[in-house]
This record gives structure tokens, sequence and C-alpha cells, in this order.
């Protein structure tokens, strides 16, 4: 009976560490994640339907906007505007007549 008890406790200490290993992992990764440079990541900012199945949206990309649609068959970039150093896009003023 005793070596039972040996062993139950060795079992219980070796799945405690596993458990503890685990989750020290998945908050290193999720660091790790979290941590990644934010000019790389694509944002969705909005969407608007046009139709039963198609959608119109603006994505942010490395210091761009882009006017998207989207559709059952794919995604189209209909427009591109660069992101100014404030997090604007730059509009392009008309010319004057």
């Amino acid at each position: 009976m005793e070596n039972y008890a040996q062993d139950l406790l060795f079992t219980l200490m070796a799945l405690i560490l596993v458990i503890a290993l685990a989750w020290l992992f998945l908050k290193a990764l999720k660091g790790f994640h979290v941590k990644q440079n934010g000019a790389n990541r694509i944002n969705l900012l909005l969407t608007l339907p046009v139709g039963s199945r198609e959608r119109v949206g603006v994505v942010t990309y490395r210091q761009h906007e882009y006017l998207v649609g989207i559709t059952a068959g794919g995604i189209t970039v209909l427009d591109k505007l660069p992101i100014d150093e404030f997090g604007g896009s730059v509009t392009q003023d008309a010319p004057e007549e």
C-alpha cells in the first residue's frame, strides 16, 4: 500500500509539472503574438453591404487604406490611399478650374 501511495504522489506531481509548463508555454506564446509589429497587421475598419452577398470594405495595411469589394467569388481592390503620419488618410484635392 505504501508503494501505491508513492506512485500516486509521483504521478500527481508529474501532472502538476506538465500543467504548469503548458501554462507557461501558452503565456509565452501569447506574449510573442502580441509583440508582433503592428505595421504588418491587416485591420478591417468598415464594411457596408451593397447586395445580398456583396460588401464594400475599408482595410488598412502597411500605411495604406484599401477600399475593397467583397463578393462570393473573391476580393477586389477598388482604391488605395496612403495614410499620413497622424493616422488619417491623405486626400488629394481636386484641381481648381
